[in-house]
């Protein structure tokens, strides 16, 4: 991975949005995959108090797999790895949203709390 973060479209990646929100989002995602690489604990990188964020990614994890067909769900359950994903990509999710919040501008054209602008 680079040191420089690259957000814009460009051949290799022609339909990437070219939106302020899209290169907030890559930014974070960018940022935290590099912490996480270099050891950074997730409850540093997400900064939440991680028993509230795992209850909640439980609670939607099991929703999920309500809503499976029987057969997916039983091959869900079955494999760890199926469950470590879902549970990934929610925590992702839930950093990469709360970094948008953080960073986007606001009305009156400044950065959000925690913004580096």
């Amino acid at each position: 991975m680079t040191d420089t973060i690259d957000a814009h479209p460009s051949e290799e990646f022609p339909d990437r949005p070219d939106h302020e929100d899209f290169r907030i989002l890559a930014e974070a995602i960018q940022i935290a995959d590099r912490a996480a690489e270099n050891g950074i604990p997730i409850d540093v990188i997400v900064d939440i108090d991680m028993p509230s964020l795992e209850y909640i990614v439980e609670q939607r994890m099991r929703r999920v797999l309500q809503a499976l067909p029987p057969l997916t769900n039983a091959v869900v359950r079955a494999d760890p790895k199926s469950a470590a994903y879902i549970i990934s990509m929610w925590v992702d999710g839930f950093h990469a949203g709360m970094e948008l919040q953080k960073r986007r501008p606001n009305e009156a054209g400044t950065a959000g709390e925690g913004s580096a602008q």
